[in-house]
């Protein structure tokens, strides 16, 4: 992930290069792929993203004797299912501090299941007992849970009975029926399988293989977080060779950094920095965090940049990861903030308006404002920062309703 970030970006003298970025990406997102079916594997948890400056996140993070855990657990025994569901998810991915312990999570999605009144439930435990992750495998069981979870409305369910009946039951006719079903109800596995059936030639009504038809499945699923989606979209982004779809290497390599960030290793890793700061180990914590950061994670570069400023290390080691955040596909709010006044101080004030603009249109309040103290002081703006601020029309009005427009979106925000 470090050489794939390096690449795609062309930072630290790598030369950007997004066809050897693919490359890179593509390995991660495979083996994420992989990883993802390992969900018993002690090193892999849920990539969280937590901010140190954040208390309301840190707060989540707690583990088993935080009072959320706790009220979850006082609520789960006494029946609700929200709560034995939200248990459950913890304790099967090692989430909010907790430790994973899949038979934990098997008795809350046993609890919250039987009870035969939630759909996600049911489903949830009926993946279990079909895949024997955690329990003995029960396929009675678990397809009349997958039967009555589709009945009361689960998308997903849909799609587990398509799993069933093309992995098991092996009817193919039946199985893309399911799948069918699902995708068009917004399931991104739906999406998917209905993908790779379009791929093989599978579709029993149309035996043709479509791989236009394919691709645009693929790539429905991935842009709903679904890991082998963005493989097989990239793949096809990648190389252009589709007809209908043009090559594009820049979406391809960001489709996989997506999900290759998603990986349940990096996540451990991710955790593990999180749980040496929440131990007091400051300085340790930074350099995981600053590890991390090379990959391109976004919290983890937010983080380091704090730690920086908090350990009070030079300011060379808070401008590079703030720095860093703002390449990112998402970018980190205080890392636009901090270098656009960085850019400011250096009387730069071109970069310092697009930092500022860039962050007020992922809804910082304080981006609008800065821009708009930048204009009133009367700094010309160019057209670009304009059209990014929808700007456009307003290329002949005065400098003041330019200023007046920005404000008032302000007081909208705050």
């Amino acid at each position: 992930m470090h050489l794939g970030y390096k690449h795609m970006q062309g930072l630290d003298g790598f030369p950007k290069e997004q066809n050897t970025a693919y490359g890179y990406y593509a390995n991660i997102g495979k083996q994420t792929s992989i990883d993802r079916d390992k969900v018993q594997d002690s090193t892999q948890t849920l990539t969280e993203h937590v901010h140190l400056n954040n208390d309301n996140e840190l707060h989540t993070q707690a583990g088993e004797l935080g009072d959320i855990v706790q009220f979850l657990k006082h609520q789960a025994d006494r029946g609700d299912v929200e709560s034995q569901k939200t248990l459950a998810r913890m304790h099967l991915w090692g989430s909010n501090g907790v430790e994973k312990d899949i038979p934990a999570a098997v008795m809350w999605y046993t609890r919250s299941a039987l009870q035969m009144v939630d759909p996600t439930a049911m489903y949830d435990y009926a993946i279990l007992l079909l895949k024997g992750t955690g329990v003995k495998k029960n396929r009675t069981l678990g397809l009349e849970l997958l039967e009555k979870a589709a009945d009361m409305g689960s998308v997903e369910a849909l799609n587990g009975l398509g799993w069933y009946y093309s992995s098991i039951v092996k009817d193919g006719r039946k199985a893309f029926r399911y799948f069918e079903l699902a995708a068009q109800n917004g399931s991104s596995d739906g999406l998917f399988n209905v993908g790779v059936y379009q791929l093989n030639g599978d579709n029993p009504d149309k035996p043709d293989r479509n791989e236009t038809a394919a691709f645009h499945y693929f790539l429905h699923a991935a842009q709903r977080g679904h890991v082998d989606g963005a493989v097989q979209s990239a793949l096809f982004l990648s190389t252009g060779a589709v007809q209908g779809v043009p090559r594009d290497q820049d979406k391809a390599v960001l489709l996989l950094k997506r999900v290759s960030e998603m990986n349940g290793h990096l996540g451990f890793m991710v955790k593990d920095a999180l749980q040496t700061y929440q131990r007091g180990s400051r300085h340790e914590a930074l350099v995981k965090y600053a590890m991390l950061a090379e990959t391109g994670l976004g919290v983890a570069q937010h983080n380091a940049a704090h730690l920086c400023e908090v350990l009070g290390h030079s300011s060379a080691c808070q401008w590079r990861y703030h720095n860093y955040s703002t390449y990112n596909h998402i970018p980190q709010e205080v890392g636009l903030l901090r270098m656009g006044d960085y850019y400011s101080e250096l009387a730069d004030v071109v970069k310092a308006m697009y930092m500022y603009s860039t962050a007020a249109v992922h809804g910082s309040a304080q981006g609008l404002f800065n821009l708009a103290m930048l204009i009133e002081d009367g700094y010309d703006v160019p057209d670009i920062i304009l059209d990014q601020m929808g700007l456009s029309a307003a290329h002949s009005v005065s400098r003041s309703a330019v200023v007046a427009n920005l404000l008032s979106r302000f007081v909208c925000f705050t």
